[in-house]
């Protein structure tokens, strides 16, 4: 076993050399279930079987991490990482990976415990090799609807952190990007509160609003912005009970 050093003890998995045999091959099989990964996945695993390993260069699969979080650390890395021509042989891309962000920024940035991760020196080296790809291999790094939403959130939760780098305040630019999660960006009317919110309180003291927003609802004004459809479907429920309420009371006076 050959690998680059995770820490002092132990190897990173994400490049080994290992000769090829049948018999470890079998072993590690036979014992995958007894044997305990300290993390839960291969590289724990494998540390526990190849206790006695040889190292390789760091060069050959560069963390990319600034755990020291000091001025030079990051300087000395990300000259490493953007460095032409190359004077790392591999960039070993930790947290969130260049291809589950846009391009234009790395957007471990936007995520507080992934924050040791992030890198827009490395960041841009990885799309520059991307667009040096064959396309048919391109379509491989898109983003999927789940992953969109999620990196919108995301932006979001650094706005409200207030992260002091303000990535999060970066225009997307990414042909990748859903045109429509640009509108999480903007404020909601009403001083940021929506106009579900206010028809669900004011209509507590004129029901009156609840049958408004009620008609919003099933007009599908939620289409224009998602983040009013709970609250108008609330506002709905309202209504219906509202008038429930209206009809058996009137019942109650008539008979």
């Amino acid at each position: 076993m050959t690998a680059v050093g995770n820490d002092v003890w132990i190897f990173n998995s994400g490049i080994m050399v290992i000769e090829p045999s049948n018999c470890t091959f079998n072993f590690l099989m036979d014992r995958r279930k007894d044997i305990i990964s300290y993390n839960g996945g291969d590289q724990g695993f494998l540390n526990e079987v190849f206790v006695w390993w040889h190292r390789l260069p760091r060069r050959v699969n560069f963390l990319k991490n600034f755990w020291a979080n000091t001025t030079l650390e990051a300087s000395v890395k990300n000259e490493l990482f953007g460095a032409d021509p190359p004077k790392v042989y591999s960039i070993h891309y930790l947290g969130l990976k260049p291809w589950n962000c846009y391009r234009d920024y790395d957007c471990n940035w936007n995520v507080g415990d992934q924050r040791v991760y992030a890198s827009d020196v490395a960041h841009k080296s990885w799309w520059k090799f991307h667009d040096g790809m064959d396309e048919n291999l391109q379509e491989f790094c898109g983003l999927t609807k789940r992953r969109k939403i999620e990196l919108d959130w995301e932006r979001k939760m650094a706005r409200q952190m207030g992260f002091s780098d303000e990535h999060w305040k970066i225009n997307i630019t990414d042909s990748r990007q859903e045109p429509r999660l640009g509108m999480f960006d903007k404020s909601l009317p009403c001083f940021g509160c929506g106009i579900e919110w206010v028809s669900l309180l004011l209509g507590f003291v004129c029901p009156l609003m609840w049958y408004s927003a009620t008609i919003l609802y099933f007009g599908r004004y939620y289409h224009k912005d998602p983040r009013e459809r709970s609250e108008l479907a609330a506002c709905a429920m309202a209504a219906t009970l509202c008038a429930i309420a209206a009809v058996i009371a009137l019942l109650v006076i008539l008979l």
